[in-house]
């Protein structure tokens, strides 16, 4: 069935994309960054079937875990002032944009969290996508143990479930 794969940075959407690649297994990535119009069509070829698994950053993920290169403008390790480069003047990330929230993903049977969400409730939403209509789905998320946050923000998730 088709799936929703889930990360905390576009750079990881996109080192996942080259990874499924090599396995010729068809996939499209879906981030803040995109043109609106570029994210409906996405949303669109994968809801009529065009390609099986959907590679994704969410909204919470988007506006908290923002990179350097986003937040740029701010002071360096000294206290300096930083000057603005002309190239990090990269796409705006939409305010709206939220992939676990809200959009219409049809026939999703399985969700893959390969990073922790950073919230229980980022994590809620993203099961969500799975299972809709009485349909049965399957969540699964990926934790490295060896990290003391990981750990922690999954007891967080699950006191948060039901």
């Amino acid at each position: 069935g088709k799936g929703l794969f889930f990360v905390n940075t576009i750079d990881g959407g996109y080192r996942l994309k080259l990874f499924l690649e090599q396995f010729h297994i068809r996939s499209a990535v879906l981030n803040a960054e995109l043109p609106l119009k570029s994210r409906l069509n996405i949303i669109e070829h994968f809801n009529v079937g065009n390609f099986d698994y959907l590679i994704a950053t969410d909204e919470a993920t988007d506006r908290r875990g923002g990179s350097k290169k986003q937040q740029d403008g701010g002071e360096d390790d000294n206290g300096d002032k930083k000057k603005k480069k002309k190239s990090n003047k990269r796409r705006q990330r939409d305010g709206e944009y939220g992939v676990s929230r809200g959009l219409d993903f049809r026939g999703v049977s399985f969700v893959v969290n390969v990073d922790l969400p950073t919230s229980p409730e980022s994590y809620t939403h993203r099961i969500g996508r799975t299972a809709r209509g009485g349909a049965n789905g399957v969540a699964l998320t990926l934790v490295d143990g060896t990290k003391r946050d990981e750990g922690e923000m999954l007891a967080m998730i699950q006191e948060n479930q039901p």
